[in-house]
């Protein structure tokens, strides 16, 4: 969850335009022996007061990464979500183009540029500490054997 977990719990938020009410979690451990300190998978659900819910994993087993949100008037979706370059999407409407960059490259000069003209960064670390208040509520949906967990901010 620390690792790549962040990334499809931080889209959902960003989709939604929300901050989740509460979270369900589930760990699985197929090779417990490699995954004694660290999950392995992670699926999650979260409830946004909007009503929208989001059904999210995470995993050191599968090389997936898509996303797909769908809404009343259409969806759309990225395929591969989460990657160094090569992202492709498309919609209910059609493809959706995205320049081909080096993202991280990209974020890294934004973050430079910030700090030299001391600017706001575009995503604060205020945003890490929501992502981590569900992280806690992830952790503790595993504690209780995925009872479904308010989350307090």
């Amino acid at each position: 969850m620390m690792d790549m977990g962040v990334y499809p719990l931080n889209a959902s938020r960003y989709i939604t335009g929300q901050e989740p009410v509460s979270v369900t979690a589930q760990q699985f451990r197929t090779r417990p022996e490699v995954f004694e300190e660290v999950d392995e998978i992670t699926t999650f659900q979260l409830d946004f007061p909007g009503g929208a819910v989001a059904s999210l994993m995470t995993n050191f087993v599968a090389n997936t990464s898509y996303i797909r949100a769908t809404a009343e008037k259409g969806w759309f979706g990225l395929d591969p979500f989460q990657s160094y370059s090569g992202i492709q999407g498309e919609s209910s409407q059609g493809p959706i183009d995205f320049p081909q960059i080096n993202q991280q490259a990209a974020q890294m000069d934004e973050v430079a540029v910030c700090i030299r003209e001391n600017k706001p960064m575009r995503v604060p670390g205020e945003e890490g500490l929501l992502d981590m208040i569900v992280v806690d509520g992830i952790r503790e949906s595993w504690a209780k054997g995925g009872e479904k967990v308010v989350l307090v901010r």
